[in-house]
């Protein structure tokens, strides 16, 4: 586990073994904005193109969002962290706790946890994670609908409450 001041994140074995390509950030800047530039009333439209792009730049991991109150962090966070360790979390590579610090740069009531996969266009792998979730009943201790964002939009500094909403890749099903 690792702790750097605005969250705590712990990693997969395999994903320590073997961390993947270095994504190529830059280039996905730069072509990926001029995609969001031409198109502000929504990403939906460009989607595909954004995901060739997210495969061409080597950006395919995503994480599920939660939203979690400060009464219920510390045990949501705990039953993650437990489940990560005996490899109960599908094929997650990473979990990321927020501390106050973040909270306060954001302005937001509640803690964010960040449940990461190495590939956001393998629909497999992230509803396992989210049938987890519900398994754990983990959803049922968040203060907001549960997200699932590919890591594509955060590298091209898009939020889905501020932005454009369509960088939520997939919303809770339930």
């Amino acid at each position: 586990m690792t702790y750097d001041g605005d969250w705590i994140q712990i990693y997969s074995p395999e994903f320590l073994d073997n961390p993947g390509p270095v994504p190529l950030s830059d280039q996905l800047r730069r072509k990926g904005k001029h995609l969001i530039g031409i198109n502000q009333d929504g990403v939906e439209r460009y989607g595909e193109t954004i995901d060739l792009l997210a495969r061409q730049c080597q950006i395919l991991s995503g994480k599920w969002m939660l939203k979690v109150n400060k009464e219920h962090v510390d045990a949501v966070w705990s039953t993650i962290v437990m489940e990560f360790e005996q490899g109960k979390m599908g094929k997650c590579s990473t979990a990321k706790v927020s501390t106050i610090s973040t909270n306060e740069a954001f302005q937001e009531p509640f803690f964010t946890i960040c449940i990461y996969n190495e590939d956001y266009q393998n629909m497999g792998d992230v509803y396992d994670i989210r049938k987890r979730i519900t398994e754990l009943a983990i959803d049922k201790q968040c203060a907001q609908t549960i997200y699932y964002k590919p890591d594509v939009f955060t590298y091209l500094s898009t939020r889905g409450d501020t932005l454009y909403s369509a960088t939520w890749k997939y919303i809770d099903p339930q």
